[in-house]
């Protein structure tokens, strides 16, 4: 039997409208209940699908997190069913072990700089207290005679600068004693140089002893001495040097016998225009004691 619709054939069914809509009403009621169970249905699915993707990714994330807050030992227990979900969490656990691994490394290398720091500061520290310390001591042989141990003429001539500077400020009267040891060259000549530097340093010796805390005693070239006397006027200075001539003297206890020595003094003056104005006039007033016999005190006219 041939096919209607291939001749071109329609088959039209007619009903009435009311017989219609009951057939409408009749199959959307049929339809109904079905696709709501699908509906509620697909919504689980949906549900279920969605969790088992957020969850092992929040996990992973909570997971993460503490180890960005520095939690080195953290378990992990992703449950995940998917393959690639497993496979995520283990190449992510896996860095995390090496990221772990590489800081506890830097920890190590930073404690060992820092160690390395701290010793080569604390030997940096010393070597520089060391320079320190040597740095005082070259500065202090500079200053200071090998023999007598007293200051030397670089350092009397700061020391007298020093001086003469705050006189002019303040016009705080000072004085300076120059003193010769009497006949030193006989000594040196009779009994050899290592008895003179002896009778050298008796002379240091004493004029130590006898100076006040505030003056200044130094070897001024040879068997010359310096003393300088802050705060003191001629009357004083002639005072100090005749105890200074006369404890030298009772001093000597070398094989050269009694020692004496020759001083002049002098005192800062207005019109004196440098310090070596007072050195010179001091001077001037040594060789007076000489010329008048030796072992005597002569002050500056």
């Amino acid at each position: 039997m041939e096919n209607p619709a291939k001749k071109g054939w329609r088959v039209l069914i007619r009903e009435s409208p009311p017989q219609f809509l009951a057939s409408f009403h009749r199959l959307r009621s049929e339809l109904t209940l079905p696709s709501l169970i699908i509906t509620l249905l697909l919504v689980v699915l949906v549900y279920r699908i969605a969790a088992s993707i957020s969850s092992p990714l929040e996990a992973l994330v909570s997971t993460a997190q503490r180890i960005s807050a520095g939690e080195e030992h953290v378990e992990w227990k992703i449950d995940a069913s998917s393959h690639e979900f497993n496979k995520l969490s283990l190449a992510i656990r896996q860095m995390a072990t090496t990221l772990l691994a590489r800081r506890g490394e830097l920890a190590a290398i930073n404690a060992s700089l820092e160690k390395k720091v701290e010793e080569r500061t604390e030997a940096l520290s010393e070597a520089n207290r060391q320079l320190a310390e040597r740095a005082t001591l070259l500065e202090q042989m500079a200053r200071s005679d090998a023999l007598t141990g007293l200051g030397n003429r670089m350092a009397a001539a700061e020391r007298l600068t020093a001086e003469y500077q705050r006189f002019r400020r303040s016009h705080a009267p000072y004085s300076v004693l120059l003193m010769d040891a009497d006949h030193f060259k006989r000594v040196n000549d009779t009994y050899g140089h290592a008895v003179g530097d002896q009778v050298l340093q008796q002379i240091a010796a004493t004029l130590h002893s006898v100076a006040r805390t505030t003056d200044f005693a130094a070897r001024y070239g040879g068997e010359e001495f310096l003393l300088l006397l802050p705060d003191t006027d001629a009357e004083g200075a002639m005072v100090l040097a005749e105890r200074v001539r006369t404890a030298i003297s009772a001093a000597s206890d070398t094989v050269a016998g009694v020692i004496t020595v020759s001083i002049g003094a002098a005192s800062a003056q207005e019109e004196d225009d440098t310090h070596e104005t007072i050195v010179q006039r001091a001077d001037e007033a040594l060789y007076r004691a000489k010329a008048n016999g030796r072992n005597r005190v002569e002050g500056a006219g």
